[in-house]
């Protein structure tokens, strides 16, 4: 028997205790030495420059955003035992190419250091960020005010306004995430801002405002925070404190109303001078502190959830000195108003849910005038209760609160005294009481520009009414101004339950107009000594009636202004019969509207020189609209006047952001309208309103952008001065046109009815050298981009023909160019192609490119000058190019520069009497002439002028040279653009003209050169003889060749009796070649002596003003006497052999 040995069986495969020992162990190592790593990284490991270079590289994004560069020092960041990050000296840079205070950096801190508790945000998975210190420290802000009072941070506000603004509303998810955020402390520490006044010519001492301590403790948005602010404003110790508790906020974020988290507050500022500060307040007009002594002390407590408040307070301004901005500097001592102490004081207790408020002590101080008030006021919002009111003033009087006010302020002929109350009280029981408030004026004697009130008259702000349950009944509320009585009475019974009405009952149109300085004045002056044929009168009533409503969310109010009977005339205003305007308002959270409408066609308007209405002659507006709040709709608008009706219609729709408003076609008839107002058609244009006028226009863009809407003159067509305009324009930009295009055609036009003809004086009439006033250009000019085009047929210009008018311009960037202006007209053709104007310089510039071609003259001149066009005539042809600059020709003539060429080829220059002037004189000595022919205008054929412009003058480049009646004349010298006259050149006196004018006795050889000179002005010139002794040699010897040899004797026979005989006899020996006569010739020969036994009643000389024949004009002075001393010249010299060297 054999035994079988049962063999072992497999045991489960277990790893042995030692295994997991040690794979447990290296795990465990494994994570302490991570840990351990972490923690040595957290502790040691300073990860900042890591930081700094992402920091660094994200600055551009925000240097953009400010316009300022932006630099940091250091960096530190370290995770444990918290998050640490610290940065060290972060500076936003100063202005680029600034020196000084402006090149410094606007702002400056010295370090930001902020830390992070570590394991409330791993415990809570980062839903709970607890920031135990963030602080910024040693903080400088350095602001400057330049001139013309822009501060020096104002550009980075302006660049930060062009950045696009993010409007979406935070989400949930993102508010439960800013929930768990709790700052447990937060500061702005040691630091300071410096205020730099550079707008002087001097820069002052810099302002400070140091010892800044800005502390936050328990920053929260759903629970409480405390926050305080200590510093030194202008002052070494702090003076200023304010504390703030605040929270919590609602769960949305969204405020009803920022008192609802006001816990507490509390501030007090120490005496300060505030007038240093006041400087670097953004600039203003009108009147503002110029110096104070603030001071405040104010304490506001309001417990969680009750809404309420208890407010006590006082503070106040002491030595107030009001100052007007921007008056003359020899005003200054009136621009301030005197120093006076204003001081408010108050306590009291609100109630914002209950509507409750219990005022325990008001109190307002001026100087030694006050004003106090106590009230206990409950349940205002639904069932008012008056438990008690007492208002009462002490001691006011205008003329002391007048005083504050610079008198700079206070308008001309304004005298304010006397005095004024203001009272209120309540009685009765707090559901019934009767409550009074008063501010009384009757007393006052008030005289100001529209206004004039005696002493006694009433002048009363009021109210009076009862408390009712529920509710308030308002029994009077309003003004009472002498006749007038503007009340106000009704029920109201909530905020918005009420139902009020307003009548002024009848007026005296007498009483109350009487009132009115300018009619009072009138009335006192129409009773004088010099009375009127009709006196001044005033009648008729007045009646304002209307009245105000609302139920729940609907408000309605309706008003209107009677005028009845009447009849006012005074001072070239006369105004009689009936008018009326009415409104009517209505308003829902859906929709409101206003309708309104005024008529004054039952009534007569007449004031003289500028409105002539009689009764029913039509005048009336009308306006009816609505608003949705998506659209604004006008339903219709409409202006009817004598000559037609103008309507407006369309819509704005808001959300679309889209107008589209039209004036539909309409046919006006201007003449009627010219008739009602006469005076528009005076001056240039005024024709234009005796035309008829068809037009439509629309305007289409965006509402809330007023610079992109388009208004397009669809349809015009205007019949004027005897011909027909068609066309049509647009204009971009109703705020600022920026953008502007037209194109206007017609077949005829009368352009003197529409320039309208200058009335000038008589000819004697001096001319006005006053300087022109001031003149600007409208600053559209320098902005608007414009082209246009007007093409006239024909028509008439300067009471001649006129065809082919063509305009085509551009204006773009300032600057006017006429890229084409040319007409058959003036008798000729007419070219300004090619001028420019320049208007973006502060002296506007200008290119004139002219030609005129064979063109009247006279037209042209008249232009300019109607004067001078009546005394110079022709035809000719003028190219002219010229640069210059200004806008008043005494500013544009000294720097106008340029060319002028010009021709005449028959013209006449009236008031030139070159024959009486110059040869009349010369042939009286000889004692023969025509006089009825020396007296005429000056003849100027083919005259041709090269002239250059400068200095204020033209300038010949080589002689004029023209034709006259009296000979070839050249002239050089200059024209000033003053129309003087400073020239020098000779007349070739033609034989023709001498024997006319001598009847043929004498008749020299050839041309007589006469040498001359042109004084005075183009209006009026002057001849004089440039070279006498060469021109009466001259004539001499053009005698002594041809006919009249024998008068030579008796040259000044006929004005110099014996001493003109013997000088003529010697001429005529010495041209003869004969001696002389014994005993009468001179030592060195030539002319003799005069004779020593003279008679005595001849004179010693010849005649300063011989008597001219009968009907012949007197010759000039200046030539006689010039004459005289070439007599006298001629003999000093030893005779012409002497002068001429023969």
């Amino acid at each position: 028997m054999s035994t079988d040995i049962p063999q072992p069986v497999a045991a489960q495969s277990k790893p042995p205790k030692r295994v997991l020992k040690i794979v447990a162990l290296s795990l465990g190592g494994l994570v302490l030495t991570l840990l351990a790593a972490v923690v040595i990284v957290g502790f040691a490991v300073d990860l900042g420059s890591m930081v700094r270079k992402q920091v660094v590289a994200a600055l551009p994004d925000v240097q953009k955003k400010i316009g300022r560069e932006v630099t940091i020092g250091t960096v530190s960041l370290k995770l444990l035992p918290r998050v640490r990050v610290k940065i060290s000296d972060v500076k936003v840079l100063g202005q680029p190419g600034k020196t000084g205070v402006l090149a410094e950096p606007l702002l400056q801190i010295g370090s930001i250091d902020a830390e992070v508790k570590v394991f409330p945000a791993l415990l809570s998975f980062g839903r709970r960020i607890v920031i135990s210190k963030a602080e910024i420290s040693d903080a400088k802000v350095q602001v400057a005010r330049l001139s013309g009072g822009r501060l020096s941070y104002e550009d980075v506000l302006d660049q930060l306004a062009t950045q696009p603004k993010d409007d979406k509303p935070l989400t949930q998810a993102q508010i439960d995430q800013m929930a768990g955020i709790l700052v447990e402390h937060a500061a702005l520490k040691q630091s300071e801002v410096l205020f730099h006044d550079l707008s002087g010519p001097r820069p002052a001492a810099p302002l400070k405002i140091g010892s800044i301590e800005l502390a936050i403790t328990d920053g929260q948005l759903f629970g409480l925070t405390s926050l305080s602010l200590d510093m030194a404003i202008l002052t070494m110790a702090p003076n200023f404190h304010l504390g703030l508790v605040v929270g919590p906020l609602p769960r949305d974020l969204k405020l009803d109303a920022p008192w609802t988290v006001l816990r507490k507050l509390e501030l007090k500022l120490s005496p300060l001078q505030i007038d240093p500060l006041l400087a670097f307040l953004p600039s203003s007009t009108g009147t503002t502190i110029e110096r104070a002594l603030v001071e405040a002390d104010l304490n506001i407590v309001s417990p969680e959830a009750s809404a309420k408040f208890q407010i006590a307070a006082k503070g106040g301004l002491r030595g107030l000195t009001l100052r007007e901005q921007g008056v003359p500097a020899r005003l200054y001592s009136m621009s301030k108003g005197s120093p006076t102490d204003v001081i408010v004081s108050l306590n009291l207790d609100l109630s914002m849910l209950a509507g409750d408020v219990k005022v325990d002590r008001a109190r307002l101080d001026v100087a030694d005038m006050s004003v106090t008030a106590t009230a206990d006021l409950r349940n205002l919002w639904k069932s008012p209760a008056v438990h008690a009111l007492n208002v009462a003033s002490r001691g006011l009087k205008l003329e002391r609160l007048l005083a504050l006010l610079p008198k700079t302020s206070i308008p001309e002929k304004t005298n304010l005294s006397g005095p004024l109350s203001l009272s209120g009280s309540a009685s009765g029981t707090p559901t019934a009481a009767d409550v009074k408030l008063q501010f009384d004026m009757t007393e006052s004697n008030i005289a100001t520009p529209s206004l004039l009130k005696p002493t006694g008259m009433p002048l009363v702000l009021g109210l009076a009414g009862v408390v009712k349950n529920p509710g308030f009944r308002i029994d009077r509320f309003g003004l009472v101004l002498g006749p007038l009585s503007l009340l106000l009475h009704g029920e109201v019974r909530s905020g918005q339950d009420f139902d009020l009405t307003l009548d002024s009952g009848t007026v005296d149109l007498d009483k109350l107009l009487r009132l009115l300085p300018s009619v009072s004045e009138g009335l006192a002056g129409g009773s004088g000594k010099k009375k009127k044929k009709k006196g001044p009168t005033i009648d008729g009533d007045l009646r304002i009636s209307g009245g105000v409503s609302g139920k729940g969310e609907q408000f309605a109010a309706h008003a209107k202004v009677k005028m009845q009977n009447a009849d006012f005339e005074q001072d070239g205003l006369d105004l009689s019969g009936n008018a009326e305007l009415s409104a009517e308002v209505k308003q829902s959270p859906s929709q409101s509207s206003v309708d309104a409408n005024l008529d004054l066609t039952p009534a007569a308007l007449h004031v003289s020189g500028s409105v002539d209405k009689d009764r029913g002659v039509p005048m009336r507006l009308s306006l009816s609209a609505q608003k949705t709040p998506q659209l604004v709709t006008i339903k219709n608008a409409q202006l009817e006047l004598p000559g037609g009706l103008v309507r407006l219609v369309g819509s704005a729709d808001m959300a679309k952001k889209y107008l589209d408003m039209k004036i539909p076609l309409v046919d006006l008839d201007l003449a009627k309208l010219a008739k009602v107002v006469p005076s528009l058609r005076e001056g240039a244009g005024g024709a234009l309103f005796e035309s008829k006028l068809t037009l439509a226009l629309s305007a289409t863009g965006n509402p809330e952008q007023l610079g992109s809407v388009r208004a397009k003159l669809d349809q015009f067509k205007m019949q004027v001065a005897g011909g027909t305009v068609l066309g049509g324009a647009s204009v971009t930009g109703l705020d600022t046109p920026r953008k502007a295009s037209f194109d206007f055609s017609a077949d005829y036009l009368d352009l003197d009815k529409i320039l309208g003809e200058k009335q000038s004086g008589s000819e004697d009439e001096p001319e006005d050298t006053a300087p022109s006033k001031e003149v600007q250009v409208p600053s559209i000019f320098k902005t608007l981009e414009a082209d246009g085009r007007i093409k006239v047929a024909a028509g008439k210009l300067k009471n001649q023909t006129m065809r082919d008018f063509l305009l085509e311009m551009t204006l773009s960037g300032g600057k006017l160019q006429l890229k084409a202006l040319t007409m058959q007209a003036l008798g000729g053709g007419v070219s300004l192609t090619g001028t420019q104007f320049d208007f973006s310089p502060s002296r506007p510039r200008f290119a004139i490119k002219a030609k005129f071609d064979k063109v009247n003259v006279q037209n042209v001149l008249s232009f300019q000058s109607s004067d001078l066009a009546k005394k110079l005539q022709g035809q000719g042809s003028v190219d002219l190019s010229a640069d210059g600059q200004g806008l008043r020709w005494e500013d544009i003539a000294p720097r106008l520069i340029g060319q002028l060429n010009m021709g005449i080829t028959d013209g006449k220059l009236l008031t030139a009497k070159l024959g009486s002037q110059v040869i009349g004189p010369i042939l009286q000595r000889v004692g023969v002439g025509n006089a009825s022919v020396l007296d005429r205008e000056m003849a100027m054929r083919n005259l041709t002028a090269q002239l250059r412009i400068s200095d204020g003058r033209l300038h010949a480049n080589s002689p004029i040279r023209f034709t006259s009646d009296e000979g070839v004349i050249s002239l050089g010298g200059s024209i000033g653009l003053d129309k003087s006259l400073d020239m020098l050149g000779d007349l070739q006196l033609q034989p023709g003209l001498v024997s006319q004018l001598t009847a043929g006795k004498i008749v020299p050889a050839g041309p007589v050169p006469v040498a001359i000179k042109i004084v005075g002005s183009l209006s009026k010139p002057e001849f004089q003889l440039a070279d006498p002794v060469k021109t009466v040699a001259a004539l001499a010897t053009a005698i002594a060749k041809g006919k009249g040899q024998e008068l030579l004797g008796k040259v000044g026979g006929q004005v110099g009796g014996q001493v003109g005989g013997q000088l003529g006899s010697a001429l005529g020996n010495v041209l003869s070649g004969k001696g002389g006569q014994s005993g009468q010739t001179g030592a060195t020969g030539g002319l003799p002596s005069l004779p020593a036994n003279l008679p005595a009643n001849l004179p010693t000389s010849l005649p300063t003003n011989p008597q001219p024949a009968s009907g012949q004009p007197a010759p000039q002075n200046n030539v006689q006497q010039q004459l005289q001393d070439a007599q006298k010249r001629l003999q000093q010299k030893g005779g012409l052999p002497g002068l001429f060297g023969r």
